[in-house]
């Protein structure tokens, strides 16, 4: 054990297995700390949940017997990699946070077109490049985020907006379509506190693209 390069070795594989056994214990207290703010948002909309987690660094939540307006959920977490610590490291250097990604499917679809997401989150590129490929959006800067719309849409956008925005510093992305997913929201959980009244404002928006609100 006296050559240079062996103890270096050895010190690295004992560095690498500990960052491995922290980052996985970290990861499963983030993950648990996922899963609990989406068990305070069922509270707000019902339904029966199970959870199953993939690897070390991902879990989903599917939801079922939503209160209308929504029926089902599909909850998906994408954890930072503590487990590999140089991985992590780059993705903490560059903002990233934990990502959640709600899909819901709404007791009928809804009848807008919205795209809200921020232009630096990593939903950016794929939405922008849909919304540009096809002319009949229209697209403006609100902050850090575009919206786009198509023409008729845009005072749902804004009304949706304005039940949102409160949270925008977790939101990543809001995408309403009347295909399924009816409606993708992307958020940091760890920067909206009061999972609750998010929740309901999803609900509120759900309800306004469905054509129920007020009903």
């Amino acid at each position: 054990m006296s050559d240079p390069a062996t103890r270096a070795f050895v010190a690295v594989c004992i560095l690498l297995i500990g960052g491995y056994l922290i980052g996985l214990r970290l990861n499963r207290r983030a993950g648990r700390g996922i899963a609990r703010w989406v068990r305070e948002g069922l509270a707000v909309t019902g339904g029966s949940a199970t959870i199953r987690w993939l690897g070390a660094s991902g879990l989903t939540v599917e939801a079922r017997d939503l209160s209308p307006p929504m029926a089902a959920l599909r909850a998906t977490a994408l954890l930072l990699p503590r487990e590999i610590t140089l991985l992590w490291l780059y993705y903490w250097l560059r903002g990233r946070p934990d990502l959640l990604v709600l899909r819901f499917q709404l007791r009928a679809p809804p009848r807008h077109d919205i795209e809200v997401v921020s232009r630096g989150s990593p939903f950016a590129r794929g939405a922008l490049a849909e919304i540009a490929a096809d002319h009949r959006w229209a697209t403006q800067p609100v902050g850090r985020f575009a919206v786009a719309t198509r023409d008729p849409d845009r005072d749902t956008a804004e009304r949706i907006w304005s039940l949102l925005e409160p949270a925008s510093a977790g939101i990543l992305q809001v995408s309403i379509r009347p295909g399924a997913p009816h409606m993708q929201i992307g958020v940091a959980p760890a920067h909206i506190s009061d999972a609750a009244a998010f929740w309901r404002a999803l609900v509120g928006a759900a309800r306004l693209v469905t054509g129920e609100a007020g009903h």
